[in-house]
């Protein structure tokens, strides 16, 4: 569909404005007529009837009053077109941001964070030249000059003759120059883009680039990225100062041809002073939108370039995404009527995993709807009415305040590791209440993809995944993560305090149970000597932290959570010795309640789970104790001394 009609079916919404601007357009035409109405008609008297100043008095009060009435028309025009932009950009921004999430880890992976951000930012206040001037002057073009020309119809026919002959002219070269200008905008928009994405990369990645002594060719990168954005800017100003001569020299010829029809026939005394005066008052009135209608146009492509990647994103599905997040409705509506709708379990006993098969899309298609791909991705829901936290890959909104039921984790955590070769190839074990079972393996084995099942940021394509013998898709998404916390690989911070930080887990955790929390994962002692304490804010993706104390911190998030299911990823991976025992011995208290899956390298973390279940290439090898697979599992072994002797003999 026609970016022009995919914008106007936002504006559809705002029905009202649209008919408050058509009226506002014909009250401009009304208030034009009356204007060289009045002017004609006082020249006219002063200079060729010598008319009184008493008698011009009144007519020359009227226009004063008609040229008011002509500003407030404008104000009004702009008021009303600032409160659609305004509207309309808050609702695209709400449902890109809504569908983002929708779209979840697997989307944003696939994608640079700057070019969303750029999209989510300057794409969507973009739509301004759209909505506050060039949709108005549509309008204004469609009856501006429709009224005046029916007038002059009236009192002139042969000069409304050549303003019917020329006007078309302008608008034909308009249409021909159309499809050049959106072309070269939609390359300027895609240089800002990526300008944008790698300005990002080279701020967020400056230690790393420092280390290397790459800052001097990341500069060259950024004036090469910077010159092709000037050059399509150039080549955007060009088409458009061409544009704008054609026009002003078109609009220009049109009134000279006026202005000389109505001299002959003045001097030939074929037409009165008054009313050719009136005509050519006019005549330039009723170009007049057309040639604003062509600045706006080129503006307005600017809008194009950026609703354009807007509608990208929006009109980006997944196969499951009915299924993923509104899988309630869809299985109740399937349930025969006699059978009761599933309950979710809030003390779930038993996660079990079936014959389960899963391989990952391509994320560098960027149609991830396509038949082809046919993979199933879950995105990231929040609850509608609640406060939203968005981030893109590398940073995060602002934070007002944090969400009521969001995730422990942002979205840019999940453990993606895409690729085309299966990830997961008959998988089949059971989590169970009060056990610790530990995945092990090599990286690319799928232990991250089996976290990514557990958590719904994926689907499987075949098998089945049920909690308490229930299909979890017969439960949205965003209810089945209120069972489940996670501790990632990379945690996530955002900027604000340690205890909101916390707090994501469990937002109206009080400070005791935040503190609780702290101290289960052995931090509290290190806040205590923060001047701030838990208000101490932590900065951009936890800075100011070590990796060792954003660990525990979002250790301490996914503790607070209470969830029946607890995924920990890496746990102690960046610990100290000391830490790490304390963080085990947090975990051995816990297990009798919960769920809990560890996935590690660390042979420390694993050695005392009730079952160690050993990965690779996507399937379940071998299962068993410690000791147990020390004994029969030659892959186990290789393992453990891959990862050293020292933690081996714990």
């Amino acid at each position: 569909m026609n970016i022009n009609k995919r914008l106007l079916q936002y504006v559809k919404t705002m029905r009202p404005y649209i008919v408050v601007v058509a009226l506002l357009s014909f009250l401009t035409a009304i208030f034009i007529l009356l204007q060289s109405h009045y002017i004609a008609l006082i020249i006219n008297g002063a200079f060729l009837k010598h008319e009184s100043l008493a008698y011009l008095m009144s007519p020359l009060l009227v226009l004063l009053l008609v040229i008011v009435g002509r500003a407030a028309v404008i104000w009004g025009t702009t008021a009303a077109t600032n409160f659609v932009s305004t509207t309309v950009k808050g609702d695209m921004r709400l449902r890109l941001f809504r569908h983002i999430l929708k779209l979840g880890p697997m989307y944003i992976k696939g994608e640079r964070s700057g070019e969303i951000a750029n999209t989510t930012t300057d794409g969507i206040e973009a739509l301004d030249a759209y909505f506050i001037q060039y949709f108005p002057q549509v309008c204004a073009t469609a009856v501006i000059p429709l009224v005046l020309l029916i007038v002059v119809f009236a009192i002139d026919p042969l000069s409304g003759i050549v303003l019917l002959i020329t006007f078309p002219l302008l608008p034909i070269f308009m249409i021909l120059i159309g499809k050049q200008a959106n072309a070269m905008t939609e390359r300027r928009w895609r240089q800002l883009s990526t300008l944008s994405a790698h300005f990002l990369d080279v701020l967020q990645g400056m230690t790393t680039l420092k280390l290397f002594g790459r800052t001097t060719r990341q500069r060259t990168t950024i004036r090469q990225i910077s010159d092709r954005f000037g050059d399509a800017t150039m080549s955007v100003l060009r088409v458009a100062f061409l544009s704008a001569l054609v026009m002003e020299l078109g609009a220009t010829i049109s009134n000279a041809i006026i202005a000389v029809e109505i001299g002959l026939r003045l001097l030939y005394g074929q037409i009165p002073f008054e009313q050719a005066f009136f005509v050519l008052l006019v005549t330039p009135e009723f170009y007049m939108p057309l040639r604003n209608l062509g600045t706006q146009f080129h503006n307005s492509m600017e809008s194009a370039a950026g609703a354009q990647r807007i509608f990208d994103i929006l009109e980006t599905t997944t196969p499951h995404q009915a299924t993923a997040e509104e899988g309630t409705q869809q299985t109740l509506q399937q349930t025969p009527p006699h059978t009761p709708p599933h309950t979710l379990p809030h003390t779930p006993q038993i996660v079990a995993l079936h014959d389960i098969h899963y391989t990952y899309p391509d994320i560098d298609n960027k149609e991830l709807s396509t038949a082809s791909q046919g993979r199933k991705i879950a995105g990231v829901m929040v609850q509608a009415g609640e406060d939203e936290l968005v981030t893109s890959r590398e940073g995060p909104a602002p934070i007002q305040s944090l969400p009521r039921q969001t995730d422990q984790q942002s979205i840019n955590e999940a453990p993606i590791a895409p690729t085309q070769q299966a990830a997961l190839d008959g998988v089949s074990f059971e989590l169970r209440r009060g056990q610790k079972i530990a995945l092990i393996g090599k990286s690319g084995a799928g232990k991250s993809t089996i976290a990514n099942l557990l958590l719904r940021f994926i689907e499987p394509d075949s098998g089945t995944l049920t909690v308490d013998g229930i299909p979890i898709q017969s439960f949205s998404a965003q209810d089945w993560r209120t069972l489940v916390a996670w501790q990632p690989q990379r945690p996530y911070l955002f900027n604000t305090t340690l205890a909101d930080n916390i707090r994501l887990g469990h937002p109206e955790a009080s400070q005791q149970e935040v503190e609780e929390a702290a101290k289960r994962a052995d931090l509290h002692t290190f806040i205590q000597t923060l001047p701030r304490g838990y208000e101490t804010v932590i900065g951009e993706r936890g800075t100011r932290l070590s990796g060792g104390q954003l660990q525990r911190l979002s250790l301490a998030r996914a503790l607070l959570k209470k969830a029946p299911i607890l995924v920990l990823d890496e746990a102690t991976s960046t610990l100290d010795a000391e830490s790490e025992s304390q963080i085990l011995k947090t975990i051995n208290e816990i297990a009798h309640e919960r769920i809990i899956l560890i996935i590690a390298h660390r042979l420390n973390t694993i050695s005392n789970a009730d079952q160690i279940l050993v990965m690779q290439e996507g399937q379940v090898i071998a299962s068993g104790t410690h000791r147990t697979l020390l004994t029969q599992s030659p892959i186990y072994q290789e393992l453990v001394k891959a990862y050293g002797e020292e933690e081996a003999s714990i």
